[in-house]
């Protein structure tokens, strides 16, 4: 996704509503440590960041940290055509909330998209 939105290309998908989850890889390999060493881990755990936000909002927040603009939309039946039933990944994500992470006091370093692409752009 990095060239386009650096070429001042950068989309929304469809109505850009859907909910967008993201993680990053400290996150996860934070998250693998505390499970492997805390016996209080157990079970099955949502790797996503404690931050909820659509499409739109990671379309925004990713071109405003390359100080670009992101105006285009990426049309759902676009999607469908060129990628039939698995478009629906991208026009219908799930939200992903990090429930048994938080409850278990795990401390995230990226709580935010915010704070993610200021570590990775």
């Amino acid at each position: 996704m990095l060239f386009p939105f650096k070429l001042g290309l950068g989309a929304k998908i469809s109505t850009g509503k859907q909910p967008f989850p993201f993680i990053h890889i400290e996150d996860v390999v934070g998250a693998f440590v505390e499970t492997i060493e805390n016996n209080q881990f157990s079970g099955i755990f949502n790797l996503a960041a404690p931050q909820s936000i659509t499409n739109d909002d990671f379309t925004k927040a990713f071109a405003n940290s390359l100080k670009k603009s992101a105006f285009l939309t990426i049309p759902g039946f676009f999607l469908k055509l060129l990628f039939g039933e698995a478009a629906k990944i991208l026009i219908e994500s799930p939200e992903v909330i990090p429930r048994k992470l938080l409850d278990t006091g795990f401390n995230f370093r990226f709580k935010t998209i915010n704070e993610l692409l200021k570590s990775i752009v």
